[in-house]
């Protein structure tokens, strides 16, 4: 993302959002960690290793109306 010619990383809860998630979806207890010091490594890993819902959503329901016909 560019902000007045900086680059900035997505946020989680912005990658969250991209892939159909609400936001802090990923964010866990990590590793004897709270909630809320859940690194964000994790959560990218997790974010990256998902799969896009509501593209998900899409081809499951051209699936069900297929196999109804």
């Amino acid at each position: 993302m560019s902000i007045n010619q900086n680059i900035r990383k997505l946020t989680p809860s912005e990658c969250e959002k991209l892939q159909g998630f609400p936001p802090g979806y990923t964010q866990i207890p990590y590793r004897n960690k709270k909630v809320k010091d859940c690194p964000d490594s994790p959560r990218y890993k997790a974010i990256g290793n998902s799969m896009a819902v509501p593209v998900i959503k899409w081809i499951g329901e051209r699936m069900i109306n297929y196999l109804n016909k």
